[in-house]
């Protein structure tokens, strides 16, 4: 089993099989190569004290730290339709999207979206941006999870369009 920063393995508190890698780079390869999932996830890190606040605010708090990003999240963007208009990340880029939930530039809420929605940003090439959507307290099959469910490029003034509000 490969483990994640630290050597340390992060196990979520139900038998849902959270794993970490070194990277999300090593991850995305090995699922890819394999061209089938294991039923792992990919521990993504904790979520950042500025959405834990922010859902402190809301009235709301996390039922656990851990981000996870999931095999079906990997495998829907190999040969992603919006990859021929360059909004896909390359498999190789994919450190952008730890930087981007690491550390992120900004952070906004979609306020379009039913449930609340996290969009964390890094930049990324010229005037372009990585941007990651992430679910708290995602609820599949019985089980709760922060869930990195997309990502992708965009222009870096997409973001001030008025369906995101920024809280950093």
């Amino acid at each position: 089993m490969k483990t994640g920063k630290n050597d340390k393995n992060y196990q979520a508190k139900d038998p849902h099989k959270v794993l970490c890698y070194r990277s999300l780079l090593d991850y995305a390869s090995e699922i890819l190569a394999k061209g089938r999932g294991d039923g792992t996830d990919f521990c993504a890190g904790k979520v950042t004290q500025a959405i834990v606040n922010d859902l402190f605010r809301r009235g709301s708090k996390l039922e656990t730290e851990i981000m996870t990003i999931t095999q079906r999240q990997i495998f829907k963007y190999r040969d992603h339709p919006k990859e021929r208009k360059g909004a896909s990340l390359p498999v190789e880029d994919y450190f952008f999207i730890e930087r981007a939930l690491s550390s992120p530039t900004n952070i906004y809420v979609d306020i379009s979206k039913k449930s609340l929605v996290y969009v964390v940003t890094t930049s990324y090439k010229q005037d372009k941006i990585v941007k990651v959507v992430l679910h708290p307290n995602y609820v599949s099959k019985g089980k709760t999870t922060n869930l990195v469910k997309s990502w992708g490029i965009v222009k870096a003034e997409d973001m001030q369009a008025e369906q995101y509000t920024q809280i950093k």
